[in-house]
């Protein structure tokens, strides 16, 4: 291959990772936004690398996630309480096994394996917005220095969900990792609009609760709404998607099922 053609690809390829890694996390979150809830569950892969893999080269813009620790301490990447993958000693709580025996036991239905934390970070390594939830209180610690450690701070953000707890813990871990909190309640609401903490970015609404009035409190506080889609209709993401119901309430981050079917009604929405 021509040295010029080579040098020359090299330098572009630096200079695009250098202004992707210039951006804050601030910067990445334009809205309109589309985020993968698990990566698209409706994909049996969902949570998986081949799926968040796969929701990329789709054109999401957030990839959604859950945490949860083995018994060794290990961060993976997983929904339930209990593990369903194939083979002996897999029906068993995430929390009772190690992470030897969790990589030993394959999804039931795609046969994918569950990934660590670490390496979907560094599968991702910022090409998209990484919004991962604590499912237990006791993770927050190690995957917060997850983030600091794979320089990531830039392009993830943490669900603290309702819990102020949680949202203290994680800022004690870290001054600057980028967290959401779920306001379900108004004095919870209250407590959020009080805060003077840049790093909390988004705050999240279920459909009841996403009055104009309050979207419009938290955009006043230079901070986006977020809301899942699927709790707008949830038949209508089997076939599409119930994004275009979020964004007509000016709701910047649109959490979908169905990846594809929300990325045309953004397209739509906002032409």
């Amino acid at each position: 291959m021509n040295t010029r053609i080579v040098f020359s690809t090299f330098i572009t390829t630096l200079i695009f990772t250098s202004q992707v890694f210039a951006q804050s996390l601030q910067d990445r979150l334009r809205p309109p936004l589309v985020a993968g809830h698990r990566g698209g569950t409706l994909d049996v892969s969902n949570n998986t690398l081949e799926r968040f893999e796969e929701a990329i080269r789709e054109g999401v813009e957030i990839l959604e996630m859950d945490l949860r620790k083995t018994k060794d301490h290990v961060v993976i990447v997983f929904h339930d309480e209990k593990f369903k993958g194939q083979g002996a000693g897999c029906q068993r709580a995430v929390q009772d096994m190690t992470w030897e025996e969790v990589e030993r036991c394959p999804l039931k239905l795609s046969g994918h394996k569950i990934p660590k934390f670490e390496d979907v970070l560094r599968m991702v390594n910022g090409r998209v917005v990484v919004n991962a939830e604590f499912k237990t209180a006791d993770l927050i610690p190690a995957a917060v220095d997850l983030v600091a450690q794979n320089n990531a701070l830039d392009w993830v953000y943490f669900q603290a969900s309702s819990s102020q707890d949680e949202y203290r813990a994680a800022r004690a871990q870290h001054p600057r990792v980028g967290l959401l909190v779920k306001a379900n309640s108004e004095a919870l609401f209250q407590w959020v609009l009080k805060l003077h903490d840049p790093y909390l970015v988004v705050i999240e609404m279920e459909k009841k609760f996403a009055t104009k009035d309050r979207i419009a409190k938290v955009h006043a506080k230079g901070k986006l709404v977020s809301a899942n889609s699927f709790k707008f209709g949830f038949d209508q993401e089997l076939t599409g998607a119930d994004c275009d119901k979020v964004y007509q309430r000016k709701i910047d981050i649109a959490v979908t099922n169905n990846i594809m079917g929300c990325l045309i009604q953004q397209r739509e929405y906002f032409k």
